[in-house]
């Protein structure tokens, strides 16, 4: 039964692998679209589209991550449960290196193999993270400045020219 359980929970590494990958491909797109623009200031209505379409993806995949990983969660209990531990899973964290007695080898070698190729997507995610962030900031500090000084230009419009037709005004000198 153990055994069928960490074959789930490797069918489920391998897809967020998978997802993982998927999301590494769109994000080195979208910092690829970031580093080929000289400046921010240029990004405008471009950059808008990019961003929400990556945003609205990203949110997709770590939607599908959350969901795997409350699957994973409860299934990795399950196995807790099957092994009859001593320890209650709530108490401890999930060790893959207590599986090795339970299960053969080679299921033991793929389940570390695909915990350990997850946590690499994982970490490059981060990394790429770091890196786009920063750039998405500095846009996003470009865009305000831009947004101040059109608006004190506005405001200083407004302050030096008259917003209407000022009516002739005439003195009656006869009174």
């Amino acid at each position: 039964m153990v055994q069928e359980h960490i074959l789930t929970l490797i069918g489920i590494y391998t897809e967020d692998c998978l997802d993982y990958q998927e999301l590494l491909k769109k994000m080195q797109s979208f910092r690829s679209f970031l580093d080929s623009s000289e400046q921010p200031s240029q990004w405008n209505d471009e950059l808008e589209q990019k961003m929400s379409v990556f945003c609205a993806d990203r949110d997709a995949f770590f939607i599908k991550f959350r969901e795997r990983a409350e699957l994973a969660k409860h299934i990795q209990n399950m196995i807790w449960a099957d092994m009859n531990s001593a320890a209650a899973p709530e108490t401890h964290a999930f060790d893959i290196r207590q599986l090795q007695p339970y299960v053969n080898q080679a299921v033991y070698d793929h389940l570390l193999a695909a915990s350990q190729e997850l946590r690499k997507y994982r970490q490059e995610v981060l990394e790429l993270d770091s890196i786009i962030i920063p750039r998405l900031e500095i846009a996003l500090e470009s865009i305000k400045l831009e947004l101040h000084r059109m608006l004190n230009t506005q405001t200083t419009r407004n302050l030096y020219q008259q917003k209407g037709t000022i009516e002739a005004r005439f003195i009656d000198k006869l009174k």
